[in-house]
């Protein structure tokens, strides 16, 4: 394989999503404190949900050289420069990227409900991102 994914960007991602996740919920709360630290939660977490997309595009853009193998060599989609996977742990990426952005938007118009099914569409997003690299 040319490349690897460390996994800790991994960790660093799918951790990123569910600290979003966690950060919208505490928003909902009814007292002021939490929503203060999760409003600047929220804003920290854009960092980490923009290093995760951009990471996906890279994979996405760099797929495999010419030391890939064939589809059926190794028994990886990594190895395999046409395999669906690599389109698809974009796509999965990318939504969960824009569902941070729907979050933080919903967070400030204080539309609690929306911000919380958000984050966790982009909970799910990125964990799911993870299962894909690592399957």
């Amino acid at each position: 394989m040319p490349f690897s994914l460390d996994p800790s960007t991994v960790a660093v991602c799918a951790a990123g999503a569910l600290a979003a996740f966690v950060v919208v919920a505490a928003a909902a709360s009814r007292f002021l404190l939490a929503r203060i630290v999760a409003g600047v939660g929220a804003v920290l977490l854009v960092p980490v949900t923009a290093y995760c997309t951009l990471v996906a595009f890279t994979l996405m853009a760099l797929r495999c050289d010419e030391t890939c193998g064939t589809p059926g060599g190794s028994g990886r989609w990594r190895d395999a420069r046409g395999a669906w996977q690599w389109d698809v742990q974009f796509l999965v990426a990318g939504v969960g990227a824009a569902a941070v952005v729907v979050a933080l938007l919903a967070l400030a118009g204080r539309r609690y409900p929306a911000a919380v099914a958000s984050a966790a569409l982009a909970t799910a997003c990125y964990v799911g991102w993870a299962v894909i690299w690592t399957g």
